[in-house]
């Protein structure tokens, strides 16, 4: 498997098998072990929490670069997203197969808006833009982090509770 795919390849294997629970990670250590340092590198990398090859190439791109990301948050009030970047800037990543429909589609924005009154920024990807326009997305991401956007504390839910941010379990 390792030899013939890229580091990227390689994760969003590993996440999907995590994910499903097809093998576990001390499994899936034990079967790398033999390998070399380069598959217990990317058995770190690995997080079953992503749900979708389309998030775990997102998470594993922008953690190359140095951008801490976490998987799967549960935000109260809103509910789980894709992935974090520091404290307020939520990244959706849309497949065309489970966003193809109108009530999926009003769900996202209705979703958005609620992260907005919060106090998120909601960046929502495509497959097309992720893997056609790729420096593009970095640009757009890099540039929120620079403007330090990302480290704004959300604001307090609808109802005046504080808001709740917490790792899904996988």
């Amino acid at each position: 498997m390792l030899t013939n795919h890229t580091d990227e390849e390689c994760v969003v294997v590993l996440d999907s098998i995590l994910n499903q629970r097809l093998r576990g990670r001390p499994e899936l250590h034990a079967a790398l072990a033999g390998h070399s340092h380069r598959a217990s590198r990317l058995l770190a990398r690995a997080d079953g929490r992503s749900e979708s090859p389309l998030e775990s190439v997102v998470r594993f791109r922008l953690q190359s670069r140095g951008i801490d990301i976490t998987s799967q948050v549960l935000i109260s009030g809103l509910g789980r997203v894709d992935l974090l970047v520091g404290r307020s800037l939520i990244i959706e990543t849309d497949g065309y197969e489970f966003h193809a429909d109108r009530d999926t589609f009003r769900e996202d924005r209705r979703r958005d808006r609620i992260a907005t009154a919060l106090g998120f920024s909601v960046v929502r990807l495509t497959w097309e833009q992720v893997f056609g326009n790729w420096p593009q997305v970095l640009g757009d991401i890099t540039a929120i982090i620079t403007a330090r956007r990302h480290r704004r504390p959300p604001r307090l839910s609808i109802r005046d509770e504080p808001t709740q941010m917490t790792p899904a379990r996988a």
